[in-house]
């Protein structure tokens, strides 16, 4: 009697547990709250002034093989290459360099971004391997445009990895004087102006250090098979990932991208680019992320920015969502030069009448 009570005991615990565990589960995948936005952090990096404003690349570190080597990749080479830091050395090293993840069917995007915030900023746009039709188009607006970069492996949201630590290694190798690195994606519409006034007021035009600034969040691990970001538990044995960048616009100090870079051939591979990078390598080499508030603008905010002849202080914003402002493009972009006229004729009214 006391051994089938003991069994029975035994049981239930199971039994209990099994509830337990199957409540957490579910509370995972119902839980509204699959993430949430960090508006503040301490922020930890450091400022370049004319004393120490030397940021040299310790290139020479890196192994002898290292010019075939991308993650696990031991063949890598580069299908596109374009210097476009040594074609605007002229003017000097560029503030930001801007590399754009985009898809090599976009083109109608890349266009958009070139003719619009793109050029007034040092752009590449990085890509993988695709089809020959597709190669063909690629190669023909790379012969009018002269800013696109293509690694050989297939291009692929289980290759996004690949993509952005490629853009790691390609600035450090092909522009290692930039000031910093802004990593966007093609449906991103940057603020150019607003992000460098952002960066001389409340940065350093010099430059600076161990700067990871984007939008932090932490985020649930998805584990529906229904879902493009789905990762099984052999990938991550955890449910919540740790805080991380959302990886549409971050950006970087170039000391903390070559670092990235470096230490990204001793870590596991993970193929979600925003994770891997911000998740994962940067604790390893205990960066902080860094946030800034309004880091993007609303999207209803936007239609009452839009009625105006120029963006007012309080709407200042760094990025706008992605995908949110692909059709405004064109119209916010012209705001965005009238409000940099306006201030301009301002300084110089203040000027003459001083």
């Amino acid at each position: 009697m006391l051994e089938q009570r003991q069994k029975l005991a035994v049981i239930g615990w199971i039994v209990l547990s099994a509830v337990i565990t199957t409540v957490g589960v579910i509370h995972v995948l119902i839980d509204p709250r699959l993430h949430y936005e960090i508006k503040e952090t301490v922020n930890n990096y450091e400022l370049l002034v004319a004393q120490n404003e030397s940021s040299a690349l310790p290139l020479d570190e890196l192994p002898a093989d290292e010019e075939s080597v991308l993650l696990n990749m031991t063949d890598f080479k580069l299908i596109i290459n374009n210097e476009v830091c040594r074609t605007a050395s002229a003017q000097g090293s560029p503030l930001i360099l801007a590399f754009v993840h985009s898809a090599p069917k976009n083109l109608k995007l890349r266009n958009l971004i070139r003719s619009t915030w793109g050029q007034e900023l040092t752009t590449i746009f990085l890509l993988g391997e695709t089809t020959p039709a597709l190669q063909e188009a690629i190669e023909t607006e790379n012969s009018l445009h002269h800013d696109i970069v293509q690694g050989n492996f297939i291009d692929s949201y289980r290759n996004l990895t690949y993509k952005h630590v490629m853009g790691f290694k390609w600035a450090s190798y092909h522009c290692p004087g930039a000031k910093y690195l802004l990593k966007t994606d093609d449906d991103v519409f940057v603020n150019v102006l607003f992000l460098r006034k952002f960066i001389e007021s409340k940065l350093s035009p010099t430059g600076a250090r161990k700067l990871i600034l984007c939008d932090i969040q932490v985020t649930v691990v998805q584990r529906s098979f229904r879902s493009k970001w789905r990762v099984s538990p052999k990938e991550y044995s955890k449910n919540w990932y740790p805080q991380i960048c959302k990886g549409w616009a971050i950006l970087y100090s170039p000391d903390v991208s070559f670092q990235l870079y470096h230490i990204a051939r001793k870590a596991p591979f993970f193929w979600i680019d925003d994770i891997y990078v911000s998740g994962i390598l940067a604790p390893m080499l205990n960066v902080s992320l860094s946030s800034v508030y309004p880091f993007a603008i609303q999207r209803d905010k936007l239609s009452g920015l839009l009625s105006k002849p120029y963006i007012e202080s309080q709407d200042d914003f760094l990025f706008g969502y992605p995908g949110d402002l692909i059709t405004e493009m064109n119209s916010l972009w012209k705001i965005v030069k009238n409000t940099t006229r306006y201030f301009e004729s301002s300084q110089q009214n203040e000027t003459i009448v001083q």
